[in-house]
């Protein structure tokens, strides 16, 4: 199991505990927590696509890529450093849209 498959089932099964202890403590709350994690979920989903269609040649992925491929050590810092600048602006845009649309309800 890779370190980022532990990752993601330790995320999974930290949310069934907490889901468990919803409906252990407050059963009646089930509905209203499922409803809010959706809510997150599609927005933080919303965010990522939103970030895609306004900046479409800046996607970090291919940036890294660029960086690991770069023979010139110049330009490669450069890549690296634009792609910690498109990391962060992703960051940013998908946090948004998620405080948006959480404190919007």
């Amino acid at each position: 199991m890779t370190h980022k498959q532990q990752r993601r089932l330790a995320g999974l099964l930290i949310t069934i505990a907490i889901i468990a202890a919803v409906f252990v403590i407050a059963p009646q709350q089930l509905p209203v927590t499922l409803v809010k994690v959706s809510l997150a979920t599609i927005a933080g989903l919303t965010g990522f696509w939103l970030d895609r269609i306004v900046f479409p040649y800046a996607e970090p992925d291919d940036i890294k890529a660029r960086a690991e491929k770069e023979t010139d050590e110049e330009v490669r810092i450069a890549l690296i450093e634009s792609f910690d600048k498109a990391a962060l602006r992703r960051a940013i845009v998908i946090a948004a849209v998620v405080i948006g649309i959480c404190l919007g309800l």
